[in-house]
């Protein structure tokens, strides 16, 4: 016998969160709870702005139309909202054992230079080997100098569509004429329209899609584009599972692609989900390490899980605190 209930959250940052054109002061979403042969297990839905197609009011809406076992069977056809199938998806994912370590990027918001150098410097003191920076026009020229300082780290820039054709050109002269293009690994969504200029084809640095790619079907079709992105950066959340992206994850392979996954700011059951089914694969670092962002963190922040982290007692209490609603 199985029970689902789902309870919605608010939890505040510790300071705004930018990214593109989106300042979030706060993450809310829905909680799940399933209790099963005396388990229980938890999972998130959280919409993010900017980034998925559906939003809270979907996801209320179908927890309350569709029944318990309707849910958890959780059929292809069945249309609810992408970040509600992740949340189904999850709850499997954390009963099935998994032996593969996982390992994190650190995150480094939009910030000052100053700020920066004291970010890096705690990742590589916490044990990061990479780390993913926000970058903009008006904040590259600082960065770039403070990048030069730490030789021992990859760095992964994340644009968020912020820059010009002439600002990508800088960006590549600016890395090469200070021998810093081994450190890059990739450079996240520069401008729009990137995919389909061939002009950009050959540049000397990998680019990657994220907010252009949001769903399985839209990574398909960049494969066709005259710019093909080099990586694909998945949040299961917003494109909707995790073992149904299976398919899609092994064609953009196939088309020798490489797959990052990572979180869409979630809380501790969304990043729990993300650690128990990652720890099932081989996997390139991901985007886990963003519990920092929250002044609430139950789930702390590594540049490696061994193991899935069970729960706190405080994360118990939180929980134990929403007002939670059985679907029927």
């Amino acid at each position: 016998m199985s029970t689902l209930a789902f309870a919605p959250y608010a939890r505040p940052f510790t300071r705004p969160f930018s990214y593109g054109k989106y300042t979030l002061s706060s993450r809310t979403g829905f909680i799940l709870r399933l209790s099963l042969e005396g388990n229980v297990f938890f999972s998130e839905a959280a919409p993010l702005p900017g980034h998925s197609t559906d939003a809270l009011a979907d996801v209320e809406k179908a927890l309350s139309t569709h029944s318990c076992g309707t849910l958890m069977a959780a059929s292809p056809d069945l249309q609810i909202p992408p970040s509600l199938r992740f949340a189904l998806e999850s709850l499997t994912a954390q009963s099935m054992p998994g032996t593969a370590a996982v390992r994190s990027n650190a995150l480094v918001p939009k910030i000052t230079s100053g700020e920066l150098r004291n970010s890096l410097s705690a990742a590589v003191k916490s044990g990061y080997t990479h780390c993913k920076i926000k970058v903009s026009p008006d904040s590259w020229s600082g960065q770039v100098d403070v990048l030069e300082e730490f030789p021992q780290l990859i760095f992964r820039l994340d644009a968020n569509l912020s820059l010009a054709p002439q600002d990508l050109d800088k960006i590549v002269s600016d890395l090469s004429r200070r021998a810093l293009l081994k450190q890059l690994d990739y450079l996240e969504e520069p401008f729009p329209g990137i995919w389909d200029q061939a002009s950009f084809r050959g540049i000397p640095l990998a680019l990657a899609a994220d907010e252009s790619a949001p769903s399985p079907l839209r990574a398909m079709d960049l494969l066709e584009t005259a710019n093909p992105p080099s990586v694909f950066i998945i949040k299961p959340s917003v494109a909707g599972g995790l073992f149904s992206l299976s398919e899609s994850v092994e064609c953009l392979k196939r088309a020798e692609k490489r797959v990052v996954f990572t979180s869409a700011l979630e809380t501790e059951p969304g990043r729990r989900s993300l650690l128990a089914f990652l720890s099932q694969m081989p996997h390139e670092p991901c985007g886990l390490s963003v519990g920092g962002l929250f002044e609430k963190n139950y789930l702390p922040d590594a540049p490696v899980w061994i193991s899935t982290p069970g729960i706190s007692a405080e994360e118990q209490r939180f929980l134990g605190s929403l007002p939670w609603r059985d679907c029927q």
